[in-house]
């Protein structure tokens, strides 16, 4: 991408991140503290540079910057030991704050709102995987002596834009990565099934937030009445999750809607709203 060699594109990209946020952001974390050369805004722009030009190693992001005398006019190019002494030790809150400030902007300027005649507002939330050799980051260890990072992205559906993003090590179980996702009753929510927990459901569907997510497999589910749908391929009931037995059984009732894909295999969902149609769900589901 050798457009980025060109100082007036490159600072066309970066003009929306203003004097002012960066020293702000430098006060907030004191980033600068024994910064000697390499400072935070360069930092910055490093980072944005490597990802913007898909350079694979800082050993090639160094030789870009130093052989563009635009590019060294915008960053204080620093040694490879320094870019990854800084990577190691910089706060991290540094870029997390920079991330939401950008994303504000983005939500105030793109303009961008999908209708629903439902919902006004709806975000979806997933986790994966990125796998780390584990002689690098042994403290990661996750399974089977491999190392990685989970990273969970909330995303807004209805702007088409991410709204937040949690980095945990591998190890830490998915729905204790979201917590921090869940706080606006007036938001339909879509998740996977990897986030089940019947408890879980229970403890939303009391606090008022609505959503809708895959059925589990293997399920225990108890019919309580169905509803006939205008489709022989959608099949909605009323159940509870769990069993008495179990001692985890739902206090509340949730509704299973069962369609098929185009390979005729079963799709369960599952939701906690039940004044729209079925099909509805579905496609609300599919926006996910």
């Amino acid at each position: 991408m050798s457009i980025f060699n060109d100082k007036t594109i490159f600072k066309k990209i970066t003009h929306v991140i203003d004097g002012n946020c960066i020293n702000n952001i430098v006060k907030k974390y004191n980033s600068d503290f024994r910064s000697q050369h390499f400072n935070t805004r360069s930092h910055i722009y490093s980072m944005l540079y490597l990802q913007l030009s898909e350079t694979k190693s800082l050993r090639g992001l160094i030789d870009k910057l130093q052989s563009s005398p635009k590019l060294k006019n915008i960053i204080n190019v620093p040694s490879v030991s320094q870019l990854s002494r800084k990577n190691a030790s910089r706060d991290y809150r540094v870029f997390e704050d920079l991330y939401f400030y950008l994303m504000d902007i983005a939500n105030r300027k793109i303009g961008f709102s999908l209708k629903n005649k439902y919902f006004n507002k709806i975000k979806a939330f997933d986790s994966t995987v990125i796998q780390i050799a584990s002689s690098l980051a042994p403290n990661l260890n996750y399974e089977n002596n491999k190392s990685g990072i989970k990273i969970s992205t909330l995303y807004n559906v209805s702007r088409a834009l991410p709204e937040r993003v949690n980095i945990v090590p591998a190890r830490v179980n998915d729905r204790k990565c979201i917590s921090e996702f869940i706080s606006d009753k007036d938001v339909l929510y879509l998740f996977d099934r990897g986030y089940f927990d019947y408890s879980w459901y229970d403890k939303l569907t009391d606090d008022g937030f609505k959503f809708i997510t895959r059925q589990v497999s293997n399920a225990t589910v108890e019919e309580i009445r169905s509803t006939y749908v205008e489709n022989d391929l959608v099949f909605d009931s009323e159940i509870t999750l769990g069993t008495n037995y179990s001692r985890n059984k739902t206090r509340n009732s949730y509704r299973e809607i069962l369609t098929f894909n185009e390979e005729q295999e079963e799709i369960r969902l599952l939701t906690n709203i039940f004044d729209i149609p079925a099909e509805e769900i579905i496609k609300l589901y599919k926006l996910r």
